[in-house]
């Protein structure tokens, strides 16, 4: 009977302890919908009614591990938010900052530069009248011929092109025939006023240099501009006064607007965050072409100012334009920007951070640039001579352009101020190919070679191109304008590689 009982007890203390352990697992489950872990634990590690101490312990472990893994997600979120507006600001706020509003500033200045150096070319065409010289152009042969190979009558042919020609000049002089011209100078006289500023440009960066130490990019440019405004200003009496006289102006000029690369490099030194100099530099230097494009469709309708044989407007205009730019200059911009009046402080503290190579220790000394080692330098003289080579070939297109379309292709004054713009515009075309061209070379053979193959190519095809010009007279102008684009597209090699 003793047996029985005994095992009776045993039984229903079993059934308890099963019980017990179905209800703690239960539990377990309930809690586990709950809380969304997958934590393996047992009925002996979380015991409810028997540990509370540890069950509440336990929770404030697994209620900390929750709240870490929300902000973890939270802090992705807003990462990417971040990082979003981060990509929105760039694209739509970063332009409208300070340092690209001095960017806008610098552009506008070598437009400005472009309208000072361009307006005397344009307005050459409208103050003299053309003369014996261009107009005997017409007895040269468009091809040549070589008489002892051919058997047609060349004095057919010739009788022929000859008039066409004449038709030309006679259509050409019909539009022209209201023109009052006012001055009668020799193709030696015009071709010394219109190199003259050439003479003393490589003055400028000198004397700019100079002055910018005591006086900063600010003032320097501010004072630079303003002689070159007056001196344009004076243009149109100095011209009346004497040739030699304009001459002497233009040499001035020179000077002045010699220095204004040097000046806008500095100032993109310091605003530039390193990330973002190339940007701001090419920026910047697309004034080049934009104001070689405006400049002469300006000054092409400038000249038919019905007032004062319309010629002095196109000084005037471009002179007004640099007065409102100096102005503009003077109050909107700094030396660096932490001189400047209405920058923020987070863009300020964002430029100073990421600029590179501008902040030199208190009290040290400035290193001396090793300049025999410069002037030794195969590199540099290389560089030094083709560079010299393809300004002086920019230049002197640019200089007598529009005195050739209009005084030996006989184009009319409109005419001419749109083909010189589309030369310019072909100009800018090349430069977007050829960078093209060596953004997909360099990274197959390196940029010294990309370079050297570049260069040669697209200074070989301007060479050949522009000995054909030559060759080719007003019968076959059409000709002349293409290959003269063409030598434009090549050219622009020397600024894009």
């Amino acid at each position: 009977m003793a047996v029985k009982s005994s095992i009776a007890a045993k039984r229903r203390l079993s059934l308890d302890i099963l019980a017990a352990t179905k209800e703690n697992q239960n539990r377990i489950n309930v809690w586990r919908a709950d809380n969304h872990t997958d934590i393996n634990l047992t009925s002996n590690d979380l015991n409810f009614s028997s540990s509370p101490p540890i069950q509440k312990q336990r929770k404030s472990r697994l209620h900390e591990k929750k709240k870490k893994e929300n902000d973890s997600s939270k802090d992705k979120n807003i990462g990417l938010n971040s990082q979003t507006s981060e990509i929105y600001k760039t694209c739509l706020h970063k332009m409208v900052s300070w340092r690209y509003l001095m960017v806008l500033l610098l552009q506008s200045s070598f437009v400005v530069a472009m309208f000072l150096r361009n307006c005397l070319p344009m307005a050459m065409v409208c103050m003299t009248r053309q003369s014996s010289t261009s107009s005997s152009s017409s007895h040269r042969l468009g091809v040549s011929f070589n008489e002892s190979d051919t058997t047609f009558d060349h004095d057919k042919v010739d009788s022929r092109r000859n008039e066409l020609v004449s038709t030309n000049i006679s259509l050409y002089n019909e539009h022209e025939k209201d023109r009052t011209y006012e001055f009668d100078w020799s193709s030696e006289v015009q071709g010394l006023i219109l190199t003259s500023i050439m003479f003393t440009t490589f003055i400028g960066p000198l004397l700019v240099n100079a002055i910018r130490e005591p006086l900063g990019n600010k003032f320097t440019m501010t004072l630079t501009n303003l002689i070159s405004t007056i001196l344009t200003f004076l243009t149109p009496l100095a011209a009346r006064i004497s040739p030699y006289c304009l001459v002497t102006v233009r040499v001035l000029l020179g000077i002045t607007l010699g220095g204004h690369v040097s000046v806008v490099g500095d100032c993109v030194a310091w605003w530039a965050p390193n990330d973002e100099k190339l940007t701001m530099i090419a920026l910047s230097f697309t004034g080049f072409n934009i104001g070689g494009v405006l400049s002469a469709v300006l000054a092409g309708y400038l000249c038919l100012v019905p007032v004062d044989n319309g010629w002095p407007f196109v000084f005037y205009t471009f002179g007004t334009c640099s007065l409102i730019w100096g102005i503009c200059w003077h109050f909107l911009s700094s030396h660096t920007p932490e001189e400047h009046p209405y920058i923020s402080a987070k863009e300020k503290q964002y430029i100073i951070s990421h600029r590179v190579g501008m902040d030199t220790p208190s009290g040290g000394n400035k290193v001396k640039p090793p300049y025999r080692k410069i002037l030794t330098s195969v590199p540099v003289l290389a560089y030094f001579v083709t560079g010299t080579f393809h300004i002086w070939s920019t230049y002197v297109l640019f200089t007598y352009l529009p005195v050739f379309y209009n005084k030996i292709l006989n184009f009319s004054i409109q005419e001419t101020g749109l083909l010189v713009s589309l030369t310019s515009l072909f100009r800018m075309v090349g430069s977007l190919f050829w960078t093209a061209i060596g953004n997909k070379t360099v990274p197959i053979l390196g940029i010294r070679k990309s370079r050297k193959i570049c260069i040669c190519i697209g200074f070989l095809l301007a060479g050949i191109a522009t000995v054909f010009v030559g060759f080719f007279d007003e019968t076959y102008k059409w000709i002349v304008l293409a290959l003269l684009q063409f030598v434009m597209i090549n050219q622009a090699v020397g600024t894009s590689t």
